[in-house]
């Protein structure tokens, strides 16, 4: 919703004008496209801060084009308590997305000297880059998916609701079904790409990035044995990179021990091309590129999907699932795990992955979380300035 549309004054407002221009958070292109809720408050004239009631009901939710507005009751309409909390609910999420992609906008300014178009055209070398968005014609969306952000319930959630899979199907990788049912823009015609990524709705979910990478280590690597194939796939890049960089140190550890958070992580950040579970998210998904419509965060993933799964679709079946039951819960983000784990990182270490995630962290409004933070590390101006944003 349009925020600068709702007046605070004495009269409870009892109507907005859904606008459809770049800076709406869930832009559309055409009467097939996204439905809005339509949230209208109640403030207070003196105070400006947000009453408990929220009053007004919206009949229709669709999208305005041209002059015509979104129905709304012309009368105010009692809600109940768990109504009201939604409807709270929403107004914060699309409130956050305002942020987000402000926050979004200037970094990739300041970083790169470009900004998300809906205008631009890419060509086939870039469209071919774009391996980790899925094409759900259905919805008309767009949906770039990074691993260890709970891409897996996304691609479920789907497939679901193409028919390709049964919601309490736990043996089916929903990587492969989900690789096999839906396209990417490079596999598609260049002007039919450039077209739906124009039309439809672009959505990611993002994750503040030290918290992902020590979900990858905890899920990939941790206390397997390296010399397992089959119980430590992933094991064995960071063997062949020991081997190539310090084969004497390598010669020297016991080849059966699980390698440490601290061998994980100078691995990931020597990487050129590193793993999808670890490489920066940016990376994946080309927000300065790629006009993105809506940012969803892990942190706050249930409301997030909530607000965009009402507003983005017309199917009220979507249901972004609470848990994963066919994942274990590594529970990475708990400040207990990031203090057991990052403080076994050295200094020299530790800065070298902030300049590794810098530019996730600039573009995504991420900082080094708290429970982790060094004030006693020199970092750069820039660095120190990291704060968290939507």
């Amino acid at each position: 919703m349009d925020f600068d549309e709702v007046c605070r004054n004495k009269a409870v407002v009892t109507a907005v004008k859904l606008s459809r221009d770049s800076s709406h958070p869930l832009n559309a292109s055409d009467n097939s496209g996204p439905m809005f809720p339509s949230i209208i408050q109640k403030y207070d004239d003196q105070t400006n801060d947000e009453s408990e009631g929220i009053v007004v009901v919206v009949e229709d939710r669709r999208a305005v084009v041209g002059d015509h507005p979104a129905v709304v009751s012309d009368r105010p309409a009692e809600l109940d308590e768990k109504a009201n909390n939604t409807m709270k609910l929403h107004i914060d999420v699309l409130n956050r997305q305002k942020v987000r992609k402000s926050v979004l906008r200037k970094a990739c300014s300041e970083l790169f000297n470009i900004h998300p178009s809906r205008d631009r055209k890419l060509t086939k070398k870039a469209l071919a880059s774009m391996q980790h968005t899925l094409v759900i014609d259905k919805y008309r969306l767009l949906y770039c998916y990074v691993p260890k952000v709970g891409c897996t319930s996304w691609k479920q959630l789907f497939l679901v609701a193409y028919g390709i899979v049964d919601i309490k199907d736990r043996q089916k990788s929903m990587h492969k079904e989900s690789n096999s049912a839906f396209k990417t823009p490079g596999q598609l015609e260049q002007t039919e790409a450039n077209k739906k990524l124009q039309d439809y709705t672009n959505f990611l979910f993002v994750r503040n990035p030290f918290s992902r990478l020590l979900s990858a280590y905890r899920q990939k690597m941790d206390g397997r044995n390296p010399q397992d194939r089959k119980q430590c796939p992933f094991c064995h890049s960071v063997t062949q990179w020991f081997i190539t960089t310090d084969p004497k140190y390598l010669k020297g550890r016991n080849k059966t021990q699980p390698y440490s958070f601290v061998e994980f992580v100078r691995f990931v950040i020597a990487q050129k091309t590193p793993n999808d579970h670890w490489t920066v998210q940016y990376e994946l998904c080309h927000p300065c590129t790629v006009d993105y419509d809506f940012i969803g965060k892990y942190e706050t993933v249930q409301e997030d999907a909530e607000t965009f799964l009402r507003s983005a679709t017309n199917d009220s079946s979507l249901k972004y699932p609470d848990t994963d039951p066919a994942k274990p819960i590594t529970d990475s983000s708990s400040d207990e795990n990031m203090v057991k784990y990052y403080r076994t990182i050295p200094n020299d270490v530790f800065k070298s992955l902030i300049a590794f995630f810098y530019r996730d962290l600039r573009l995504f409004g991420y900082s080094i979380p708290d429970a982790i933070w060094r004030p006693q590390l020199r970092l750069s101006k820039l660095q120190v300035k990291l704060k968290e944003l939507g």
